[in-house]
């Protein structure tokens, strides 16, 4: 382990935010184009761990912010100067929710003090909840004691109603930090940071900016009967089969292709092995969340057999000693039975085995680029399964007609002649 200078990262990935590392001995960068990224230098220890072949920092035992200006050089010139700037992350719908956003300067301060405002008064509303808690379940335990040694009965008005118990906040918001906010059209670039008249050693890095290829609709499939394997078909070269009768659960999300090396180095920034011998692979990236302005048309040669919404589903757990499941439209008069939300939500397509084009459109009916799909039905064999025999039926026979020639060309050969 040993001092060093070390960017903190966290990075656009096309989705959501992720972190990172980039360590001294590794001298590059890659970030997705066009995108806010955190770039936070620090003076920290860090150290090689094999067992998982990548770079550690031990933030806990230092983890100083270094002061100065980025400068992002390009083709040799200083293009951009970036100063530390605060920020925090704000997850609208809570810390485990891919939705996230960077605020930067008064917008950061102003959400992380209204966030430590919102989590002030919840718990301050949970104190007086399980003040009242107490109170309410002493009151109860009193009516019923009242009412087995004394025979005393209480109205409906009389019983006390229980305490409604706070919702914490819904969303949630990061610890107001520093650190370079990087946003930088696509391109191969240097950066360093700089100390009045001095480059920070170590700071030096290549940074590649790299944009997606191309764009389109990922078809993530599940089949009823195998609902926790879910296909992805994220190009309209694909096509999908249907082997069973069995309807598939169609779910649609937005993806992008990237460069498989680029991509790998930004997941994996403290790994040096990463990414190599990808330099020339793609790879589809999930961009956005579920669609849920889509439909799905289903064409059987040049007419329409159907249109599909998406619905929400419950996966409910069979009640037997079999293991297993059923998959059931979510009603939301019936949260007690079913929960408060759904498990899912997809487009249910059940369609006769045959030959079909799937096609999403948007709600006014035009198709969406990248949305077809080719759905096959695969055959079953049936009743010709004993052709895949023929072929060791004839060899046998082959084989045995063979044999018997040479056993009667044998016996012949070891027969005496009779006037011997």
């Amino acid at each position: 382990m040993e001092d060093q200078f070390v960017y903190g990262l966290t990075v656009w990935d096309g989705l959501t935010y992720t972190s990172g590392l980039s360590p001294q001995p590794i001298d590059e960068i890659h970030i997705i184009a066009d995108s806010d990224n955190i770039l936070a230098p620090y003076d920290t220890r860090a150290y090689f761990w094999p067992i998982t072949g990548e770079y550690v920092a031990d933030w806990s035992s230092k983890q100083i912010l270094v002061e100065g200006v980025l400068e992002v050089i390009l083709d040799g010139r200083v293009v951009e100067t970036i100063a530390l700037e605060t920020y925090t992350l704000r997850y609208p719908e809570g810390f485990n929710s891919l939705n996230v956003e960077v605020l930067t300067g008064d917008r950061a301060l102003a959400a992380h003090e209204e966030y430590r405002q919102a989590v002030s008064d919840f718990n301050e509303a949970a104190d007086l909840y399980r003040q009242a808690l107490a109170e309410y379940n002493s009151t109860i335990a009193e009516m019923f004691r009242q009412m087995r040694e004394e025979g005393k009965t209480f109205s409906k008005e009389e019983i006390p109603t229980p305490p409604t118990e706070p919702e914490p906040p819904s969303y949630y918001v990061q610890s107001v930090r520093k650190a370079f906010v990087v946003n930088l059209p696509g391109g191969q670039y240097t950066i360093r940071v700089r100390q009045d008249d001095r480059i920070v050693p170590g700071s030096t890095k290549k940074l590649y900016v790299f944009d997606p290829r191309r764009s389109g609709l990922s078809f993530v499939v599940r089949p009823e009967d195998s609902y926790t394997v879910a296909l992805r078909s994220d190009s309209e070269e694909h096509t999908l089969y249907l082997a069973k009768d069995i309807p598939l659960y169609i779910q649609l999300f937005d993806v992008e292709e990237y460069s498989s090396y680029h991509y790998t180095r930004l997941m994996n920034s403290a790994n040096p092995t990463a990414g190599l011998g990808m330099q020339n692979e793609y790879v589809w990236v999930i961009s956005s969340p579920q669609r849920p302005d889509l439909r799905i048309r289903v064409y059987r040669g040049n007419r329409i057999v159907s249109e599909i919404d998406e619905k929400p589903y419950q996966v409910v757990q069979t009640q037997s000693s079999a293991l297993g499941y059923t998959i059931v439209e979510w009603d939301p008069t019936a949260t007690e039975m079913m929960g408060p939300k759904p498990t899912f939500s997809a487009f249910r397509l059940h369609v006769p085995p045959g030959e079909y084009r799937l096609q999403a459109v948007f709600s006014s009916g035009e198709p969406i680029s990248g949305g077809g799909r080719a759905l096959r039905g695969v055959r079953k064999i049936g009743h010709f399964w004993w052709t895949a025999l023929v072929p060791l039926f004839l060899g046998l026979g082959v084989y045995t007609v063979r044999r018997y020639s040479i056993g009667t060309l044998q016996s012949a050969a070891t027969r005496l002649p009779e006037d011997s």
